[in-house]
């Protein structure tokens, strides 16, 4: 089901798809696309949240605190040890500073960048429709679908600081996962 608001959810399989095509790829600018990517799916944060995350918040500690933007929420952030492997290796490879924010580019570059990056790659929402809105809220939704999934949906509900389970079901487009569940009785 498609959902009103100006993103789609990418599947988690296109998403490592098009990590993996930007990993072997000779172009600097499309390893910085690569790990704002991981950091917004591996933290489930907006990107302007995770615009502001610092190279010493994941390299130098298991887990960090930040305050959303949009909500003024204090949140605590356990750093995943994969995003922690995949940013040393970014920070390995060019010369930041520890205190240095590891997205350095603007959403609106970024999703410029994901509407060339989904043509180049062929890339395809979750449902497969061919009108996938791709932009860097899609990585938060298959974010928070896969905690979803793994972990229910109270658990993404809280990882979201979404006010209701209708409004969080349909953010993420799983409503018709509920509709589905009828037919497992």
């Amino acid at each position: 089901m498609k959902t009103a608001t100006k993103s789609d959810r990418i599947s988690l399989a296109e998403l490592k798809r098009l990590l993996d095509n930007l990993n072997h790829s000779d172009s600097a600018t499309d390893k910085k696309i690569r790990i704002g990517m991981m950091l917004q799916y591996y933290t489930a944060l907006r990107f302007g949240d995770c615009s502001r995350i610092t190279f010493d918040d994941v390299l130098n500690n298991n887990k960090f605190e930040l305050v959303e933007e949009k909500t003024t929420k204090s949140k605590t952030i356990t750093v995943n040890s994969t995003l922690k492997k995949e940013v040393a290796k970014y920070f390995d490879s060019g010369e930041f500073d520890f205190s240095d924010t590891i997205i350095d580019y603007s959403i609106q570059y970024a999703n410029r960048r994901y509407k060339y990056l989904k043509v180049k790659f062929n890339v395809k929402n979750y449902s497969d429709d061919g009108n996938f809105r791709f932009s860097t809220h899609s990585v938060r939704k298959c974010s928070l679908f896969e905690v979803y999934k793994r972990a229910g949906i109270n658990v993404s509900l809280k990882i979201s600081n979404h006010s209701s389970i209708d409004v969080h079901l349909k953010y993420i487009c799983a409503e018709d996962d509920v509709k589905d569940a009828y037919m497992c009785l």
